[in-house]
């Protein structure tokens, strides 16, 4: 059984014989392995906060009210995080789409 000393821990790992080299961040290898990689993107059009029993009683026909008005932007979100704000609009493609006005996130700071 071999035990790890202090050293040992402390010391930079090597790659073990016959595997290729990790490549660093900078190079640009591992991003460009990960643009295929599907994310769940959201469109928040508001929010709000409800009790469980208004929860409970909502039914077929029931307005909520949201934290933002008609025409406000709405927000593109990415896992979790918030990436950019825009408009609702009528595509070709589909019933409705969104149309960026502000984009929150520096695309090169993604590839950094």
């Amino acid at each position: 059984m071999d035990v790890a000393t202090k050293d040992d821990r402390d010391a930079p790992l090597e790659p073990a014989e016959g595997a290729s080299t990790p490549r660093r961040r900078g190079d640009g290898v591992e991003m460009r392995a990960m643009m295929g990689v599907r994310l769940h993107v959201q469109i928040v059009l508001g929010e709000t906060r409800m009790t469980l029993a208004e929860v409970m009683a909502l039914r077929a026909g029931a307005v909520v009210d949201l934290d933002r008005r008609v025409g406000d932007p709405v927000d593109l979100v990415v896992g979790g995080r918030l990436v950019a704000r825009g408009d609702l609009v009528r595509t070709e493609g589909g019933p409705v789409g969104l149309r960026l006005t502000e984009v929150l996130m520096d695309p090169g700071a993604a590839r950094a």
